[in-house]
């Protein structure tokens, strides 16, 4: 089964598993079905019915070797797939830790330049406050002239 770019690696990795179940129980089913019967005698078969028999049971032989080595070609791709879902989840966590990282230090330049607009707005409110002390004690001193 072939795998498009869009599909991502869990779909990918349930498709291969699900392809490997099928594929062991076809084969397994194949190669029950197609078995010579075991313990017969040969006594009074002819000789041409013993080299069929001979034939056949090479090409179930084979037979078994491929789907053997299918098993374990597909079998590899799970594997294969699992690595790169480990990669994948190895990848996104240390993206996650470098985003966590640097928001942490974003943070804290926000928190130094958030104390130094609040200290320069504390110091402002001062002087207004300064600044309107001035004011009434100007109007008192000139209430007090007049």
């Amino acid at each position: 089964m072939e795998f498009n770019g869009d599909t991502d690696s869990i779909t990918e990795f349930q498709q291969k598993l699900d392809e490997f179940a099928v594929m062991m129980y076809s084969y397994i089913g194949i190669l029950q079905r197609d078995a010579l019967p075991s313990g017969s005698s040969d006594k009074g078969v002819k000789v041409e019915d013993l080299k069929l028999r001979e034939e056949r049971k090479k090409e179930l032989e084979q037979q078994a070797v491929e789907y053997a080595t299918n098993i374990v070609k597909t079998a590899e791709e799970v594997d294969d797939t699992i690595s790169n879902i480990e990669k994948e989840v190895e990848n996104t966590t240390q993206g996650i830790e470098i985003g966590i990282r640097e928001a942490n230090e974003a943070s804290k330049q926000v928190g130094v330049k958030l104390k130094s607009k609040s200290e320069k707005v504390r110091q402002t409110m001062e002087n207004i406050r300064v600044a309107f002390e001035e004011i009434e004690k100007q109007e008192d001193t000139s209430n007090s002239y007049n």
